[in-house]
């Protein structure tokens, strides 16, 4: 694994921390082609570098708000986002798949040792009502359990792309028969959740 500290000055910091990636973090992508990847990026855009299971490419890179995104398949996609809080760096990883629903699997790490955190401590923990319109639910004569019954199974699909926001839904359309994910949608909304310094918390 390459320390931070020995190539601090060549790279930014969410540069340094993908490079710095264990293996087991990316298998897709061979640990000498993650710098290959990122020269190809800067110099000709999303063009892609043979990995171990197919094709992959960043699709952005944005040093200053510290985030990239990485195309690893054509169902699948990995963003990296590094946070600071305090003195404290915390990285992002967000795996989304989209079979054809999209769902998240998002890992936390201090972005140097790459010691697992807590969910919880990062960001703001979400029930599935919290997405719903209650208001509307009510006001159409319904309960919020009438729509709920319908989701067996939610997908939840993080966006950590904004500079210091995350947004999160609930992909019904792609999961559900078409009658029901008509009936759900119209009473779902997004999370939007803010970083406030140590924490993503729900701000809208």
């Amino acid at each position: 694994m390459i320390l931070l500290s020995e190539i601090a000055g060549l790279y930014s910091l969410i540069e340094l921390v993908f490079l710095s990636l264990p293996a087991n973090f990316l298998y897709q992508v061979e640990t000498d082609k993650k710098e290959a990847l990122i020269e190809v990026y800067q110099s000709n855009g999303a063009e892609k570098v043979k990995g171990l299971v197919g094709d992959v490419y960043i699709t952005n890179l944005d040093k200053e708000n510290n985030y990239l995104c990485l195309r690893t398949s054509e169902v699948a996609y990995t963003e990296f986002k590094v946070c600071e809080a305090d003195d404290l760096k915390v990285l992002f990883i967000n795996e989304v798949t989209c079979g054809p629903a999209c769902d998240s699997k998002v890992q936390i790490y201090e972005a140097e040792s790459f010691e697992p955190r807590n969910f919880s401590c990062f960001i703001q923990p979400a029930d599935i009502e919290d997405f719903l319109d209650v208001e509307k639910i009510e006001k159409d004569n319904l309960t919020v359990h009438d729509v709920i019954s319908k989701i067996d199974l939610p997908f939840y699909k993080y966006d950590f792309s904004s500079t210091d926001k995350v947004t999160v839904e609930i992909d019904v359309k792609n999961n559900l028969s078409k009658d029901d994910g008509m009936f759900v949608n119209k009473y779902l909304h997004s999370l939007t959740y803010k970083w406030n310094g140590m924490i993503y918390e729900i701000s809208e």
